[in-house]
């Protein structure tokens, strides 16, 4: 302890900043890549269904209805995809200074949960206030879990990756 107190805060910083940015890009890539992975599948589910409806329907008015939120789901998927990317980068970046710091995996991941939760709620409100809508309370307070859960895994699963020079 004697030893560290001598050592300059500016250099204690600079220390765990590097360890931290090491972890990071050791773990966000693969993270983002693997969550957008299961978007991507998600997606392609959905736009194939609408799809399928519009083909298998004779319906004119039925096949409109299809058309007109074809747009809307590639619009809600693309802010849903850099939603779930800075959720993700978040945690990761949330474990990777925890780790690189010493925080305990309890306290970074909580950390990263919390951070998680508040980029989902202003996720949310910028979404809702963009195109006029307000998110009923029931998915709100859903769509903030989730964001608290995705982020807290991340900055959780960041703990255990460990720098080279560690």
């Amino acid at each position: 302890m004697q030893r560290i107190n001598y050592i300059p805060l500016s250099e204690r910083v600079v220390a765990v900043s590097t360890a931290a940015t090491s972890i990071f890009k050791q773990h966000c890539p693969q993270v983002i890549l693997r969550g957008l992975y299961i978007l991507t599948s998600a997606t392609r589910m959905a736009c194939a269904g609408l799809l399928l409806g519009y083909i298998s329907t004779a319906d004119k008015d039925f096949q409109a209805v299809l058309l007109d939120a074809l747009p809307n789901l590639i619009g809600h998927t693309l802010a849903t995809y850099v939603t779930a990317s800075a959720i993700l980068a978040l945690g990761s970046a949330v474990g990777s200074f925890g780790s690189a710091g010493g925080a305990s995996k309890v306290f970074g991941t909580a950390v990263g949960m919390t951070s998680g939760a508040l980029t989902s709620a202003c996720a949310c409100d910028i979404y809702g206030d963009t195109n006029g809508i307000r998110f009923p309370t029931a998915l709100r307070n859903a769509i903030i879990a989730l964001g608290g859960l995705v982020a807290g895994a991340s900055a959780f699963t960041a703990y255990g990756i460990r720098p080279i020079n560690r």
